[in-house]
């Protein structure tokens, strides 16, 4: 974009670009005046052409030289905008008439001597102080506009590029809170995927230990998407650890977590998660907030819904939770997830629905964690078939080997 500087002389660029304006303008302009006050010959139109080059000689350096005065009469803050814009016009129509008249006067003695005497002369200093008010006014307010535009587009830019970083160090940091997966001789095996619709989700997962090899695991889904439910997802996710670490049973614990999310949810906003417990023997217990029921997938036998739930926290003061207790058997996997992969929908509007949930989470029973989670994933993305993921993607898949030395 070029840029209008017609008051900068900040570099020879600048001085030689508001020559060839001025000299442009002067050029035509006398030539049309001296036409319209009766110039025919080629004499007549040289001296014509020699005024106007003064004319806009003086506006010129008057259009200079009102940068430096309206910075000193007229203050930009602690002045009411109409006189502001009063006191600015008046500056400049001022600046103008007196260029105008000095003109006059540089024809007068250079030019045509006893041009100020004629009465048409008179016409010609109006018609050269219209068209050089306008053109001045017209030039500054275009000047003008194009440093607020060009200000502005930067300012939107900058803004932009700033949320941008911010997101991104956003979802590094979301990232680092989730944790990686759980492998080894122990009794669990442990993997678990969030991918987010957005730069960052509302979705998470977390599974940790709390003493006696026993194990913590929770999948959530807040409501709502970006920072307002990354920012919520991340504060259960950490009053959770504090919850689980004092004790009690998941119902209990989810519970405590409820009155902790009426106290300070924000209206509007809920979240269902599922907690669950496993001791190094294979018994769990699990309690289920208002989330999809998690899959329970059998070594060598069906694969099947956990039924057991209530409502979702952060909205009613008794959720109505249950603990569901399953003792699990060597080989088992529990695989856990967000709506965002049963209502996945694909370009026809089709859900992915629970029965596809199911047949994919079947494959944990030959595959490890790691594997089942990203064969369950895979099956998501070939139904959708390229659209973009309109919610959060979470899974959490967990296999039960047995108690270490059994």
């Amino acid at each position: 974009m070029i840029e209008i500087r017609y008051g900068s002389l900040s570099s020879p660029r600048d001085v030689l670009r508001l020559a060839i304006f001025w000299t442009t303008f002067g050029i035509l302009g006398g030539s049309v005046v001296g036409f319209l006050l009766g110039a025919r010959s080629a004499d007549d139109f040289r001296k014509s052409v020699l005024a106007g080059l003064l004319f806009a000689s003086a506006l010129g350096v008057a259009i200079v030289g009102v940068q430096w005065v309206r910075g000193r009469l007229i203050p930009k803050e602690s002045v009411a905008a109409d006189r502001v814009r009063l006191a600015d016009v008046g500056l400049r129509l001022a600046v103008t008439l007196a260029a105008a008249l000095a003109g006059a006067l540089l024809v007068d003695a250079l030019v045509f001597p006893g041009f100020l005497r004629n009465p048409r002369a008179m016409g010609s200093i109006l018609i050269y102080m219209i068209a050089g008010a306008a053109l001045f006014m017209a030039i500054d307010y275009a000047a003008r506009f194009q440093r607020i535009y060009r200000a502005r587009v930067r300012s939107e830019e900058q803004y932009q590029a700033r949320v941008e970083e911010e997101m991104r160090t956003a979802a590094a940091i979301q990232s680092a809170l989730l944790p990686p997966p759980l492998g080894g001789a122990g009794p669990l095996l442990v993997a678990g995927r969030t991918i987010p619709s957005r730069t960052i989700a509302g979705d998470f997962f977390d599974h940790f230990e709390i003493g006696n090899g026993t194990l913590a695991f929770v999948i959530g889904d807040v409501a709502g998407k970006g920072p307002p439910a990354a920012i919520l997802a991340a504060v259960i996710q950490g009053m959770l650890a504090t919850l689980v670490s004092a004790g009690g049973t998941p119902k209990a614990i989810l519970e405590r977590l409820n009155q902790a999310l009426l106290r300070r949810m924000a209206e509007s906003r809920f979240a269902t998660l599922v907690l669950g417990l496993v001791d190094p023997g294979g018994r769990m217990t699990l309690a289920n907030a208002g989330h999809p029921r998690a899959v329970l997938v059998r070594c060598g036998g069906p694969t099947a819904r956990l039924e057991r739930g209530g409502f979702l926290l952060g909205v009613f003061g008794e959720p109505q939770l249950e603990d569901e207790v399953v003792q699990l058997k060597p080989g088992d996997s529990v695989v856990l997830f967000s709506d965002g992969v049963s209502e996945a929908r694909n370009a026809s509007g089709e859900e992915f629905g629970e029965a596809r949930v199911l047949a994919a989470a079947a494959t944990a029973r030959d595959l490890c964690p790691e594997r089942a989670l990203e064969a369950l994933l895979d099956e998501v993305w070939r139904f959708k078939g390229g659209t973009p993921p309109e919610d959060d993607v979470t899974v959490l898949v967990l296999r039960y080997q047995a108690q270490a030395g059994a």
